[in-house]
């Protein structure tokens, strides 16, 4: 390694660098110790000859360690984020390394490279024939048409400029290649293929998002895109979580809603457009808020409690639409509703740490869900929780009274009751400032909050078998609701958009958090003895039969 790039390498006129060579000698003990070593290389230190050199002398010296084998031919892998790498790799780095350690006897092959990459990028002759027979006698862009006809001469479509983009997706090899295809034999992406495979290619470069796919490939028991490699170098490597956010995540924007709110309409589904519309803005719009940053908005999710609380709302409301919809409109629609809801719940699941509870009141109440930390149980009963489970009414005192006998044995520092309501208490035996004063007896802060808004209000009303939205009139007792908040040392506050709740969730966010000690356990039942039993008959059974009917006679 010293001589490389101590000696050959300025006789080609490259600068020594002495932070290349340590990089160089870290890759290499990483590589013959079968370990994982993450490096932070500076600009303009020259790391891709430092892993390029490791590389080789992997496999020409870890023989050495005991643990290689000589005829390990397995490749190496170089994931990249660019196609400027890429290419630089394959026309220069390579060659040039090749040639050096060809001439000084360290090698004795050429090292041998490819760029391994999608279909999507590869031409398809049958369908290339085809294209060019549909515009033969067609009007078309002289430069666009040039750079298709060249195609019979270039495989790789990336290599041809003014190639239309509506001609790469009609003579692109296809998903499905069936292995019946009349061309196949002359086909020139299989015969790509096959000389990536061969055993004389050192390295396969590709980028992230193929390196990805190949490792999901492998996850899930498909046949890998990658050759079974040795060695993997991931260059640029702060690009990769953003192709796996690509590749694997969740999106969940406005122009979604919108254009599920269109197919709703075109389907005579005006009033659940407007509700789909009218939650998702609300919901995406406090998430947005709470991700808002100086420069921009932030790019990694922050669960807040205030956007854990409004994407609920609008799961549930996705819910709803799912369930009154069933019969209603096609089922791509539902589909497509089906995968909003998914990913609003993906990102609540993303709290894992809060003990929360839920407890419901209207004429009366009951606990929903006890205080838990297993948040799956916590939205699975979330989404059964209907109007008219129990009788109707507001009695707001014996829902504070319902939360306290949950909360008083607990031993966080802050125990807080938010109560969402949207009436005046009108039933139940305790009134609401008593069942105040017995919240903070017990050192619990209840936050108060007025929803709905102001005049008339959509209200879900039963009507034979269904649900049906009628306007009401919104009627709040707000004062006795600050007095319950100022007894327990809480806050009041009017919510009339689900933005409106952002200050009393961003207060409960700074509450201090208390660790918990959770205790698992797991029932076991041993059921070994019925097939111990069923072994040993069949034991004593051998024996009998070997010494009286199937004796033998020597």
């Amino acid at each position: 390694m010293e001589k490389i790039f101590r000696v050959l390498f300025p006789e080609q006129g490259l600068a020594v660098r002495e932070e290349q060579i340590r990089l160089c000698h870290e890759m290499l003990d990483t590589l013959l110790g079968e370990q994982i070593a993450l490096c932070d290389a500076g600009v303009g230190i020259g790391k891709t000859y430092a892993y390029l050199v490791a590389c080789v002398l992997l496999r020409k010296y870890s023989m050495l360690t005991g643990r290689g084998n000589p005829l390990e031919q397995r490749p190496v892998v170089v994931s990249t984020s660019s196609i400027a790498l890429q290419k630089a790799i394959l026309t220069e780095y390579i060659p040039f390394l090749s040639r050096v350690l060809l001439e000084q006897g360290i090698i004795q092959s050429p090292l041998r490279a490819v760029v391994r990459k999608g279909k999507e990028h590869f031409v398809c002759d049958n369908r290339l024939e085809q294209r060019i027979e549909a515009i033969r006698y067609k009007q078309k862009n002289a430069v666009q048409k040039a750079a298709l006809l060249s195609l019979r001469k270039h495989y790789d479509m990336d290599s041809v400029k003014n190639l239309s983009g509506f001609d790469r997706r009609l003579v692109c090899v296809p998903k499905f290649c069936p292995r019946e295809c009349p061309g196949r034999q002359m086909c020139r992406y299989q015969r790509y293929l096959e000389e990536s495979r061969k055993q004389d290619v050192f390295i396969q470069i590709c980028n992230h998002n193929y390196l990805l796919a190949d490792a999901y490939h492998r996850a899930e028991g498909y046949k890998p895109l990658l050759s079974d490699y040795r060695t993997l170098i991931v260059d640029e490597a702060h690009k990769l979580p953003e192709a796996a956010r690509q590749m694997f995540g969740k999106n969940l924007c406005m122009d979604d809603i919108r254009e599920i709110a269109y197919y709703l309409e075109r389907e005579h589904q005006k009033e659940e457009a407007k509700i789909l519309r009218t939650v998702m803005h609300d919901a995406l719009h406090v998430v947005g808020a709470e991700h808002r940053i100086g420069k921009g908005i932030r790019e990694t999710f922050r669960n807040t409690t205030n956007s854990v609380v409004s994407l609920w709302e609008g799961v549930e409301m996705l819910e709803f639409l799912l369930e009154k919809l069933e019969r209603s409109v096609p089922k791509w629609i539902r589909n497509r509703l089906e995968e909003a809801k998914d990913v609003a719940a993906e990102f609540i699941n993303g709290r894992p740490n809060d003990n929360i509870g839920i407890t419901l009141f209207a004429g009366e109440s009951f606990t929903q869900c006890p205080l838990t930390v297993d948040h799956a149980v916590l939205l699975n009963l979330l989404k059964d929780m209907k109007c008219g489970l129990i009788e109707d009414g507001t009695a707001i005192g014996m829902g504070i009274a319902n939360a306290v006998t949950r909360l008083k044995d607990s031993k966080a520092k802050s125990k807080v009751i938010i109560l969402l309501t949207d009436g005046v208490n009108n039933k139940g035996d305790i009134s609401p400032l008593t069942a105040a004063e017995i919240a903070k007896s017990f050192g619990i802060r209840v936050y108060t909050i007025g929803v709905g808004t102001n005049g008339m209000a959509p209200y879900p009303y039963p009507v034979g078998g269904t649900v049906q939205y009628v306007n009401m009139p919104v009627e709040i007792d707000e004062k006795t609701l600050t007095q319950i908040a100022g007894t327990t040392e809480g806050n009041y506050f009017r919510a009339t958009s689900n933005s409106k709740l952002k200050e009393v969730y961003e207060e409960i966010d700074k509450l201090e958090k208390t660790k918990l000690n959770v205790k698992e356990y797991s029932k076991r039942q041993e059921e070994y003895r019925w097939f111990a039993l069923a072994a040993f008959l069949c034991v004593l059974l051998e024996v009998l039969l070997r010494n009286s009917i199937l004796k033998k006679i020597p």
